[in-house]
């Protein structure tokens, strides 16, 4: 319900999916809200989709210790680099179908 009303679009089996692949060897904050919000028509320095992004999914993952979140690259949340933990394997059974592909002509 919350995520719904701050407009984060999407749900946990999409999100826990994409995730799986993308933070296999680290993703910004900026790669996954284009991955999953497309790139913004007027870029800006601050992202609001990113702050939502950030707070309704990934930090709840990181708190769980399934995501570690490196600052090293800056504090801002799009510079943010995001990678899943050893608990990730551990802990999830993701769909692992890789996706079917159909051209419509």
């Amino acid at each position: 319900m919350m995520r719904e009303h701050h407009g984060v679009f999407g749900n946990w089996d999409v999100w826990l999916n994409v995730l799986d692949i993308e933070t296999t060897h680290g993703a910004s904050g900026k790669h996954l809200t284009e991955t999953f919000y497309g790139v913004e028509d007027e870029p800006h320095d601050f992202d609001p989709r990113t702050s939502r992004f950030h707070t309704h999914v990934l930090e709840p993952l990181i708190y769980c210790g399934l995501l570690d979140e490196n600052r090293e690259n800056g504090r801002k949340l799009t510079e943010r680099v995001y990678m899943k933990t050893k608990l990730w394997q551990s802990y999830l059974r993701l769909d692992d179908t890789p996706p079917i592909l159909r051209v419509v002509h």
